[in-house]
């Protein structure tokens, strides 16, 4: 417990201030700390990120439906308040969602959607791990590599 007046601590059982005196009344109840006031497209992102996350193995279809509307959100929140601290996790959700369509061959539509990374604001880019952000950067690479066999591969049957 602090003084009021001079911000001394003071112990609880004390009835004045020992640095200045103030008279301290007696506490009956404990504040309880502030509840964090959550964003309702904040918690549709989240959501929507733990629901890809389950479906990744068993659909990965709606997974990346998923992955996509939790990035959705997450730009709407952003673009509401600008100035709030940096919610979410873009290189997560990014790295993902290029990981699912990898898998599934769909490399130029993988490609395209680390350009989309790549065109978010510098703060949203790098809020995340760096192992994250490591892995989509690696993932761009391999999937230019991939998409250029596949083209030299269709030149070759033609």
């Amino acid at each position: 417990m602090f003084c009021t007046i001079c911000g001394n601590p003071v112990s609880e059982s004390a009835a004045f201030c020992a640095k200045c005196g103030h008279r301290l009344a007696k506490v009956t109840q404990t504040a309880k700390a502030p509840i964090p006031v959550v964003n309702d497209k904040e918690l549709q992102a989240a959501a929507n990120a733990l629901k890809a996350k389950s479906l990744e193995k068993s659909n990965p279809e709606a997974a990346i439906s998923q992955y996509r509307k939790s990035i959705a959100a997450l730009r709407d929140l952003s673009q509401e308040s600008p100035n709030q601290p940096q919610q979410g996790n873009f290189p997560y959700l990014f790295n993902r969602l290029t990981m699912l369509m990898e898998k599934q061959k769909k490399y130029k539509k993988a490609l395209d959607e680390t350009g989309v990374y790549e065109s978010l604001p510098r703060r949203q880019r790098h809020a995340g791990k760096k192992s994250d952000i490591t892995a989509i950067d690696n993932r761009k690479l391999r999937l230019i590599s991939k998409q250029r066999k596949l083209r030299l591969a269709d030149k070759a049957r033609k």
